[in-house]
């Protein structure tokens, strides 16, 4: 996935009045059939912060293991809540070893 499809698809920049808001889109679930969008801020930017500030900080979240982690199989970057453990990815866990959820 290229930077873009991961800005488009994983985060949510909101320009306020005062302030640049980032935040990281997950899913939670709030039983098998009822999944919620949850947001979590994960940087305030003052509001006159250019492109690549913006960028400096969506990189940083990208780096960053609390929020995102490279499975070892599949090399794609995934969310921290999406993966098995450290090394795999739910896809990967499930497909290549016979992991069940």
């Amino acid at each position: 996935m290229s930077k873009n499809t991961y800005i488009e698809k994983f985060f949510k920049i909101d320009i306020q009045q005062d302030a640049i808001l980032i935040y990281v889109k997950d899913i939670k679930w709030l039983s098998p059939y009822q999944p919620q969008e949850h947001l979590e801020l994960v940087a305030t930017l003052i509001k006159n912060t250019g492109e690549a500030g913006i960028n400096q900080a969506i990189e940083a979240t990208l780096n960053n293991q609390k929020h995102f982690i490279t499975c070892s199989e599949c090399n794609e970057l995934n969310l921290t809540n999406h993966m098995h453990n450290n090394e795999l990815c739910l896809a990967c866990a499930a497909n290549n070893h016979g992991i069940i959820y």
